[in-house]
């Protein structure tokens, strides 16, 4: 039973009895078991020392085993069962309480709490990914086989295109990802543009600072389903105390944005950040000889 993607059941034990369907609720507590410690043995291979992990192929690693929904389950309890420890993010906390988990569901992972965390993180980002993915091939499965549709638009600047056209759905999902990409990264340089041409001293620097704040928190909000990790950068940067700290933040979010979707950074960006050159030792001039 390890390692099969089933549902999961999420009732109590006393719903269970009620109806009938112990068996289901007993053959669901035992695959969430088994991915529990999945979760574990995943964290443990994906260490490569004692301090760090690979969290990212430790989440997908239980994902593409267990499915999604399940490793959300699963994650969700050992947060909830430990709700006041600090040691798991805020965001993950509060994700946690999507879930409604009946009160003898408990498991347990050896792994630190730390660790566990950064899974979730990773897990929920892989998870936004895979469900917009099905959503962006199910709609084009659908309209492909409509009679006599020629084009569609997916939005997000993704170009029509006509449906004859051999097209896999690896190809659509991967447009709609680099189209979300080129979209949050257009609105990230007019942030960057607002804040490097403020000044902090004077009052249109200060109404910059809560203009751009306002579109650090819309951006935030839209990026924490589809992409959690970028979402915290933002967020980071948005807790900026004043223009000043906003403008030794912002670098980072560009940076980030720039190795995401590939773009080099303009030669005004390259001057700025390239260390001055020491000019060579000027060579002197040798005497002139007489010529006796």
């Amino acid at each position: 039973m390890s390692g099969k993607i089933t549902e999961v059941y999420p009732f109590s034990i006393d719903y269970a009895r009620q109806n009938g369907e112990i068996d289901a609720y007993r053959e669901s507590r035992e695959v969430n078991w088994a991915c529990a410690r999945a979760i574990d043995e995943a964290i443990a291979a994906n260490k490569y020392d004692t301090n760090h992990c690979d969290c990212k192929a430790a989440a997908k690693t239980v994902v593409d085993e267990y499915g999604p929904r399940r490793v959300e389950w699963v994650l969700a309890c050992l947060v909830k069962q430990s709700y006041n420890d600090m040691r798991y993010s805020p965001a993950n906390r509060d994700w946690s309480n999507r879930f409604s988990i009946p009160s003898e569901q408990v498991y347990v992972c050896n792994a630190h709490q730390t660790l566990i965390d950064s899974v979730i993180t990773h897990m929920r980002d892989i998870s936004a990914q895979r469900h917009r993915q099905a959503q962006v091939i199910g709609a084009w499965e659908k309209q492909r086989k409509m009679p006599g549709v020629k084009r569609m638009t997916l939005g997000h600047g993704i170009k029509p295109y006509a449906a004859k056209e051999l097209v896999t759905a690896d190809q659509l999902a991967e447009r709609y990802n680099q189209a979300l990409l080129d979209t949050i990264a257009a609105r990230v340089k007019i942030i960057v543009s607002l804040v490097e041409n403020a000044e902090p001293d004077k009052t249109d620097g200060r109404n910059v600072f809560g203009n751009v704040i306002m579109r650090l928190n819309s951006l935030r909000d839209e990026l924490l389903g589809e992409k959690p990790l970028l979402s915290a950068l933002v967020t980071h940067v948005a807790e900026s105390r004043d223009l000043a700290e906003l403008k030794e933040r912002i670098p980072m979010l560009r940076r980030e944005i720039s190795e995401i979707t590939g773009e080099k950074p303009s030669i005004m960006e390259q001057l700025k950040t390239k260390p001055p050159e020491e000019s060579a030792p000027r060579k002197k001039k040798a005497p002139d000889m007489e010529i006796g």
